[in-house]
């Protein structure tokens, strides 16, 4: 049984006592033990510094933890095949912008969440394959998707516009590995229409038989449908003939290794070229639609010939 005096003595021994390993433990300061949940020790992948500009508060967050910094949010980019997040604030003379730089398994991944949430209102970025809008500037390149989002409302985009530039030639610079979405605007031309392209990685156009999906609005003598392609796999055109008549397709017909119809009053067809699936959607009638898909197999066969 111990004494009352020892205890009491013990009382006044362990203020002390916690002081002293207070001091010890400042000695060995282990910077994990401050890091936010999810945050993993991840060089981010540009400079820290450009100009006058400096980097703060970096952190990098893996796949599985993204939600805990961008929560609500990250199933999105992680359909796009997003692996890691890195975050963190530029500051120039009291200038403040959060960046949220999301590296992707792909660069078609990569461009597809960028377009995805490009507005329809915006200012480009020439160059860079970015843009700006009021407090707010993104771009993709390589295997990289950018934000930078200002922390006061009457921020100057033009003050990171070249800080983006410095980045994307770090990441990888314009799409450069981008070989879908290049060939869709190299068979459209100057039809297809600015700014136009983007990718689906699954479910294209509710269409579960259609993945992997590159597609551009196209016009064609004042008329406007869209063109897609993806990779051919077996079975594609009659998964996506059963989805079309499950659906409520109407006027169906057959083309060489491939099929078509209406819904909804917009027509759509699909047919598999060597290791491709190509199709046209959204025309107003069966003429519109034969009318860029003969474009399109033009276009094709001309491309072939080269």
């Amino acid at each position: 049984m111990l004494s009352r005096k020892f205890l009491i003595g013990s009382g006044y021994l362990l203020p002390p006592l916690l002081l002293i390993l207070f001091f010890w433990k400042g000695q060995h300061y282990d910077p994990a033990r401050f890091r936010p949940p999810g945050a993993d020790r991840v060089a981010i992948p540009v400079m820290d510094t450009s100009g006058d500009w400096l980097l703060q508060n970096e952190q990098a967050f893996s796949a599985d933890r993204m939600y805990q910094k961008i929560n609500g949010k990250a199933h999105y980019y992680l359909e796009y095949g997003a692996t890691k997040l890195f975050t963190g604030e530029w500051v120039e003379q009291g200038d403040v912008w959060d960046m949220y730089l999301y590296e992707f398994e792909t660069a078609k991944g990569a461009h597809g969440a960028f377009t995805g949430e490009r507005p329809s209102e915006r200012m480009a970025l020439p160059g860079v394959g970015g843009y700006s809008v009021p407090g707010m500037v993104a771009a993709s390149g390589g295997f990289y998707y950018l934000q930078l989002t200002a922390q006061t409302a009457d921020a100057d985009p033009q003050s990171v516009e070249a800080l983006v530039r410095t980045f994307m030639d770090q990441l990888g610079g314009e799409m450069d590995e981008h070989p879908q979405e290049t060939t869709l605007m190299d068979l459209a031309g100057d039809a297809a229409q600015s700014d136009s392209e983007e990718y689906i990685p699954e479910n294209a156009f509710g269409f579960s038989s259609l993945h992997d999906v590159n597609h551009i609005r196209v016009r064609i003598e004042g008329v406007e449908a869209i063109w897609f392609s993806m990779p051919a796999s077996d079975e594609v055109v009659n998964a996506y003939k059963n989805e079309l008549q499950s659906y409520g397709g109407q006027d169906l017909f057959d083309l060489p290794d491939g099929f078509g119809g209406s819904m909804f009053g917009s027509w759509e067809l699909i047919a598999v070229d060597g290791d491709q699936v190509w199709g046209v959607r959204n025309a107003a009638s069966r003429a519109e639609l034969m009318k860029h898909w003969n474009a399109l197999r033009a276009r094709l066969n001309l491309k072939a010939g080269e």
